[in-house]
């Protein structure tokens, strides 16, 4: 292992201090970065713990929106309430993420900032047109999600700024909402292919509100906007699931790789679509 400076900021005052000078990688839960040292795939000069700063780990409901503090763990949203509430998605893909030693590390603000076209946490909030907040010395400035994924492991976040937290837009319930994941196996995996749907039907059993969102089968984790704009105003019938299904194939881009072909996340994407979008549906009848 290459030697690096270790530095471990207390508060957000001396983190932004230590950012203003460039150079160095954050570190968190770790459970991202530390594996990658351990084998030698990165080798970082400077590394900055931000695990002590208390200040970005928090669930909080304002003026009609949830913040999320980026060091808020992923057994925190696991079992919070008011995500349970009105995230279900969220809460139910924090329960997917590794191991519950693992879920007691992984921070939120890790998982996005990892910028991996996986990730188990961005489909939910994708479909909560969530917004992410960056901070630094000079400020703060805002970001929807999917703007702020650029690639594979890169994003919008500029050298001297942190994500500070992600904000959700409350929608009064009655909802539905899912997510669902493909791996390996059941455990400590990172998703072949990943799914979350919104949905909220009107008086007529029609599509009022229709949310999807797709990892792994993209640079990024993506909208399927084409998909939505079908699916508005429509009755769910057979018929038109099937169709939704084929048209979602249409809007990603998978690539093969150790964990999966092309034409088996093709597939994937599909199913994972078509489950998580009658199980939404079942939950917006039986409770509207």
């Amino acid at each position: 292992m290459h030697p690096f400076d270790f530095i471990s900021p207390q508060n957000l005052e001396e983190l932004y201090k230590v950012l203003d000078d460039p150079g160095g990688q954050i570190i968190a839960g770790g459970t991202d970065l530390l594996p990658k040292i351990y084998k030698q795939k990165t080798h970082p000069e400077r590394i900055i713990d931000i695990s002590r700063i208390r200040e970005l780990d928090y669930i909080h409901e304002e003026n009609g929106q949830i913040n999320i503090g980026s060091l808020t763990s992923f057994s925190s949203i696991a079992k919070n309430p008011l995500l349970g509430k009105y995230v279900p998605s969220l809460v139910k893909a924090a329960n997917h993420i590794g191991s519950p030693m693992t879920r007691q590390r992984a921070t939120l603000g890790g998982n996005i900032a990892n910028a991996s076209p996986a990730a188990d946490s961005v489909p939910p909030l994708l479909i909560h047109d969530s917004i992410v907040t960056l901070a630094s010395l000079r400020g703060e400035r805002k970001l929807p999600l999917q703007q702020f994924l650029l690639s594979p492991g890169k994003t919008d976040l500029q050298p001297n700024e942190i994500v500070h937290h992600i904000t959700i837009p409350k929608i009064t319930p009655p909802l539905g909402s899912e997510f669902l994941k493909i791996g390996a196996r059941q455990g400590m995996i990172i998703a072949i292919a990943n799914a979350a749907v919104l949905i909220q039907l009107n008086g007529q059993i029609k599509i009022e509100v229709i949310r999807i969102a797709l990892g792994a089968v993209a640079p990024t984790t993506i909208r399927c906007q084409m998909t939505e704009e079908f699916l508005v105003n429509q009755k769910p019938s057979p018929e038109i699931i099937q169709e939704a299904a084929k048209m979602i194939l249409r809007e990603i881009t998978p690539i093969s790789d150790l964990r999966g072909s092309e034409s088996y996340r093709l597939k994937a994407a599909s199913v994972l679509f078509q489950r998580c979008l009658l199980s939404s549906i079942e939950q917006q009848t039986r409770i509207g």
